[in-house]
């Protein structure tokens, strides 16, 4: 007998029972108040994690500063800065601190190292929000994407070169893939090896709770006409997560209320294939490419992750959705006739238009990682025949 055949009547056995709507309400409530608890804690405590394991200071020998003010920063690809911090005189550092604002009087080697990662960080921000401004609001084609320069000291360092709000990304993207964990492949699969009812209920309403997190701090950013969104998105995203988040939380609720009616076992395959595995393979992609593991970094282990990706998202959010939403369609016809059935559809329509808007992503970027890499390894060859 494993652990969770074993916890499960003891534990969550409240959780066994098909529900009313007042139960579901109050499971529900009771999500949302654990959720939005739980993610000020999470939020806090991984940025406490990168700030404590990724600000070592840089060795001053790994460290470069712009050699024109300002630095040069076109879309696409970052610009490495030109003068090694040890080569550097005495003129140059000054020059540079000046132009960052900080005091050069009181600084030694080891500030301007601090300063130029700082000052390095704030232009890759730049370049990025611009491309998603770019992107999601003017809806410009033909976008060259932003990729980051090499970092100065690997994972060490990295947060030092990281801009304040590509932070927050970087900490969402932790938090949702937390979640996603939890809710979209830990309990489903403990549901389909242990047949627990139970664990089929706490996905159910344990993602009704997070969507409704989710769903406030959206309106709220309206609201405020900031952006306090859990996921750190643009503006011009906030409309479409709206709309998804509203969707899953309506999914969650008729599942809860069909009980023993509904396909659980399509229900926890969709679970797994779209939150667990694919969207979360989405959020580490997004914390690579801030990350020492990004393409100017380890050019081969992004492409590798891109190509995962892409597959994933292709079977997942393309040939298994439609599956699985058929199955799903097909039982529920037969429980509640043609209204739910095609209130299932309905969803999973709403659904697709993220889940196309997921391939079209990855299959850029799997397309301009490679075109990339074919780009520096010509480069590379070019500079070997001037050596020969």
């Amino acid at each position: 007998m494993t652990l969770a055949t074993t916890m499960a009547p003891t534990a969550i056995s409240i959780l066994d029972d098909v529900f009313s709507i007042q139960t579901i309400v109050l499971l529900i409530a009771a999500s949302f108040v654990c959720w939005f608890c739980l993610f000020q804690i999470l939020k806090h405590g991984f940025t406490a994690f990168a700030e404590y394991f990724f600000t070592r200071p840089i060795p001053t020998d790994k460290v470069w500063i712009p050699s024109a003010l300002p630095h040069p920063n076109p879309p696409g690809s970052a610009v490495p800065f030109g003068i090694r911090l040890v080569d550097a005189s005495e003129e140059q550092i000054v020059r540079f601190m000046s132009f960052v604002g900080q005091d050069i009087s009181v600084a030694d080697l080891q500030e301007v190292a601090t300063a130029s990662a700082r000052y390095k960080g704030k232009l890759y921000e730049s370049k990025v929000l611009e491309w998603i401004d770019q992107h999601f609001r003017l809806k410009l084609p033909n976008l060259s994407y932003p990729y980051v320069a090499p970092h100065f000291n690997g994972f060490a360092s990295f947060w030092l070169e990281t801009g304040h709000h590509l932070r927050k990304m970087f900490v969402a993207s932790m938090v949702l893939s937390f979640e996603h964990a939890i809710n979209g492949a830990i309990l489903p699969i403990i549901y389909l090896r242990t047949r627990e009812i139970a664990w089929f209920n706490l996905a159910l309403i344990s993602e009704c709770g997070f969507q409704i997190v989710l769903i406030y701090h959206i309106l709220l950013s309206f609201r405020l006409r900031i952006d306090v969104t859990v996921e750190q998105m643009h503006r011009a995203v906030w409309p479409l997560l709206l709309v998804h988040h509203i969707c899953t939380l309506a999914f969650c609720v008729m599942c809860l209320y069909l009980g023993d009616d509904c396909p659980r076992d399509e229900v926890s395959h969709l679970f797994i294939a779209l939150l667990g595995f694919t969207s979360t393979l989405h959020y580490i992609s997004q914390m690579l490419d801030f990350s020492p593991l990004s393409q100017s970094n380890t050019p081969l282990i992004r492409m590798a992750n891109h190509v995962f990706c892409l597959g994933s998202q292709l079977y997942y959010r393309g040939l298994k959705f439609v599956v699985m939403t058929h199955l799903t369609m097909g039982k529920l016809y037969k429980v509640g006739g043609l209204p739910l059935s095609l209130g299932c559809g309905l969803i999973a329509l709403l659904f697709s238009a993220f889940n196309i808007d997921f391939i079209k992503f990855h299959l850029k970027a799997t397309i301009g990682c490679a075109k990339k890499m074919t780009t520096s390894a010509a480069a590379t060859e070019n500079e070997v025949d001037k050596i020969k």
